[in-house]
């Protein structure tokens, strides 16, 4: 795939290690992060890009260090957005987030120096992704730079629009007025 160019890498962890086999039966969380890590380390022009859903009863904890597996792993967008269940033939809601967690997701994130975060209870991966690219590379500065994850935004500079690809493959929270619904 980072042979084709594109311009965003995108490879959802979509939840915390704890939940992976129940939400991701088939996927790996440590295959998700090499994934990532990989593609900075070998086209470190190319941004690396994740989603997470929230609500599938996680820890407010295991949130967090699942954000920091990915700023650890290089990724330099994120989304975070409500697991709303498609069907009763789906997993269950187990817990609805407050908007103001997730302001507070989006915070963390980008102290972890993510350049560019959407996070908000209908956010998804697609969510406005032109605005995410634009938003990354004004952080960027337009420039690339060393290829080591967490090595800061690397970006290209030309239409983001036409190349974004996608590798598909709580305790209570410290906002004291959401807890568990």
């Amino acid at each position: 795939m980072l042979d084709a160019g594109p311009d965003i890498l995108n490879h959802n962890i979509e939840t915390v290690p704890r939940l992976y086999r129940m939400a991701r039966p088939g996927g790996r969380y440590q295959r998700s992060l090499d994934l990532l890590r990989n593609a900075r380390v070998h086209a470190p022009h190319i941004p690396t890009k994740s989603g997470l859903m929230v609500g599938l009863g996680e820890e407010w904890d295991e949130v967090v260090a699942t954000i920091a597996d990915l700023a650890e792993a290089g990724c330099g967008i994120l989304t975070i957005g409500q697991y709303l269940s498609p069907s009763p033939a789906h997993l269950p809601v187990v817990r609805y987030y407050h908007p103001d967690e997730f302001e507070m997701l989006r915070t963390i994130a980008l102290n972890m120096g993510f350049g560019h975060v959407e996070s908000g209870p209908l956010v998804r991966s697609s969510y406005h992704a032109h605005e995410q690219a634009d938003s990354y590379e004004g952080r960027a500065g337009g420039a690339a730079d060393s290829a080591a994850p967490r090595d800061g935004a690397a970006t290209r500079g030309h239409d983001r629009r036409s190349r974004h690809v996608s590798e598909r493959a709580v305790r209570s929270s410290p906002c004291s007025s959401a807890g568990k619904r």
